[in-house]
């Protein structure tokens, strides 16, 4: 598979992010960096058995923003495996075909009940510990081609993996002062430093509404305490999608704007890693947000469209090569369609608008801008993170 990556390097240590149970992980070799969580491992405490300068074999997928995230770890002698593993076909036979059978029962019998299968399906898609939660990590043929692989590592088979040569970090080589080649607007600060006694912390934000749970990282940045509100704990299961929490440590190198006046940074980018964070205002999305909600928007439009047909397809009477079979169809496309497509036109206006007449999302803009092109000057090839 082209997403799945394995790769031998001499081990030089990992670096602990500011996170809950500070299980986050980040290992930078040249240009590759590579994230995992101790959480997703059978024996975490096998980490600490790791010697540094031993080489290290890794087995990877490659996340949206061009960095990767480790699967298992072996040095020859200890193999750190995944907890969740995908089941075997001989076990995955017997639900999956009761399933099938209960379903075409269902279906033959009481088409109506195609409408209770549609809610049922919309409530396991807002599940996360629902059906693709399930599929992702059963039925990924990502994940077993990465355990087919393991299996080989433990028997002595490493021919699969590519060599790295361990470069200098970009963290021992700060670029040079960015006050003098980033310009932001007034109401916004540039902070420039290496971040200090980094914690992960949840507080309550009345500011804006009360009652408000925010989590994110704080630390000491220059002269000043700052801190990085983001949500630290959603994306932390990247076995079912190829997105990572954001990745702040001691030690690293950022440069981000902040409000004048607040602590609260609202664009960051870690020189350490080449990763870029972005803030965008709720009344604002980015392009990489509204992207999804686009194809989240259309495909609620197929599910509702397939279990349409599938109730269409129960009349006795429906004549499939039939003009007016394919006319209800096309006006109950319309029909879907519409309302999904208002929606979406209003979000773009009112995107449109806060941009035009709101101060604050235009500057919020006009930093995340600035902070992007001195980033791709400096040579980072990482895209940027987009957060609310």
């Amino acid at each position: 598979m082209k997403q799945t990556h394995y790769f031998t390097l001499n081990f030089t240590g990992f670096t602990t992010a500011a996170s809950e149970e500070q299980s986050y992980l980040r290992l930078i070799a040249g240009e590759h960096v590579f994230y995992t969580d101790k959480c997703h491992f059978k024996d975490p405490s096998l980490f600490d058995r790791l010697r540094l300068g031993q080489p290290l074999h890794i087995g990877t997928h490659r996340l949206k923003d061009g960095s990767y995230w480790i699967h298992w770890l072996s040095d020859g002698h200890i193999l750190l495996e995944p907890s969740r593993q995908p089941l075997s076909i001989k076990k995955l036979l017997r639900p999956v075909g009761l399933v099938f059978f209960v379903c075409l029962i269902i279906l033959a019998c009481a088409p109506w009940l195609d409408i209770f299968l549609l809610l049922c399906f919309i409530t396991m898609l807002v599940n996360p510990f629902g059906i693709f939660s399930f599929c992702s990590c059963n039925f990924s043929l990502r994940l077993r081609v990465l355990n087919a692989k393991m299996q080989r590592t433990k028997q002595g088979d490493i021919s699969f993996c590519q060599r790295l040569e361990i470069l200098p970090a970009t963290s021992e080589r700060h670029p040079p002062s960015a006050n003098n080649e980033i310009a932001l607007p007034k109401e916004f600060a540039l902070e420039e430093g290496v971040i200090l006694n980094s914690y992960y912390q949840i507080w309550i934000a009345t500011r804006v509404r009360p009652y408000f749970i925010k989590e994110g990282a704080c630390f000491q940045l220059a002269t000043r305490h700052s801190f990085f509100s983001a949500r630290l704990t959603w994306l932390s299961d990247t076995l079912n999608n190829r997105c990572r929490p954001p990745f702040l440590a001691d030690g690293d190198w950022v440069i981000a704007a902040r409000w004048h006046g607040y602590d609260d940074l609202q664009a960051l980018y870690n020189v350490s890693d080449g990763s870029v964070y972005l803030k965008n205002s709720p009344f604002h999305p980015g392009n990489q947000q509204m992207a999804s909600i686009y194809k989240i928007a259309y495909g609620l439009v197929l599910i509702v469209m397939f279990f349409t047909l599938t109730i269409k397809l129960h009349d006795p009477l429906l004549n499939l090569g039939s003009w007016p079979f394919y006319r209800e169809m096309l006006t109950r496309l319309t029909g879907t369609l519409l309302p999904i497509n208002l929606l979406l036109i209003a979000m773009e206006f009112v995107r449109m608008i806060a941009h035009l007449l709101s101060r604050r999302v235009a500057g919020k803009v006009k930093v995340h801008q600035a902070i992007l092109r001195y980033a791709r000057r400096q040579g980072a090839r990482m895209k940027p993170w987009e957060l609310m």
